[in-house]
């Protein structure tokens, strides 16, 4: 058997130890440890020799072939040689379960991020509707409305900055080390477009809790002045 990086540091083995394992139909097999690989992610943990395998599941068959072939050729006249055979792009199913997997994982916290968000846009909203007095005094002094406008969206501005900063370096340091921890490297991948959706949406939200809320204090005072 040879055996990822990661499974041989969680049963604390080298090469030349002996594991025992259970095959697919339940059969125990104890297994001597001939090298340690380090893509695991992508390779697999356990690898045992392919007749092994086949003789202990219930088809008796491999699940996939990978064939590599060039750009642009056709092989579909030779996957119909073989009934129930079917043909597809690796990328797109890797894809395709990336996906599934995102919005899996993803749902649990949205409901997390929606009740997260009602908290902090009704602290928002409260806060600044306790500014009553400052925006009067403020007008009094000779401020316009305006005026006040654009300091509470230089505020508003300033909020989603150092949310936007505080959050990515808080979360920077468990996924750098739980990237470190599966593929080596401390450079955890982050899709670029989901980072763009999460920081705009959060920065709207905090910039509508500041900025609705301040201009209906201000209509209020221009009508009762």
């Amino acid at each position: 058997m040879a055996i990822s990086v990661t499974a041989a540091q969680t049963l604390g083995v080298r090469p030349g130890a002996t594991i025992r394992i259970r095959l697919g139909d339940g059969t125990p097999l104890p297994s001597r440890v001939i090298a340690v690989y380090r893509r695991g992610l992508g390779f697999g943990d356990l690898t045992l020799p392919r007749d092994l395998v086949l003789r202990h599941t219930t088809t008796r068959r491999d699940d996939s072939v990978l064939l590599r072939v060039r750009p642009g050729a056709d092989i579909s006249a030779r996957v119909a040689e073989h009934p129930g055979v079917a043909q597809s792009d690796l990328s797109a199913v890797e894809q395709g379960g990336q996906a599934a997997t995102l919005l899996t994982s993803a749902l649990p916290l949205l409901l997390i991020f929606g009740y997260i968000a009602v908290s902090v846009g009704n602290s928002l909203v409260l806060s600044v509707s306790e500014r009553r007095r400052e925006f009067a005094l403020m007008r009094l002094a000779g401020a316009a409305r305006g005026q006040i406008m654009r300091m509470m969206r230089a505020e508003a501005l300033l909020v989603a900055a150092l949310a936007t900063g505080l959050g990515t370096l808080v979360t920077a340091l468990p996924l750098a080390t739980v990237s470190y921890g599966l593929t080596g490297t401390a450079l955890p991948y982050v899709p670029v477009l989901l980072y763009v959706a999460i920081v705009g949406a959060t920065s709207s939200l905090g910039a509508a809790s500041i900025l609705i809320p301040a201009r209906i204090v201000l209509n209020a005072e221009g009508r009762s002045s």
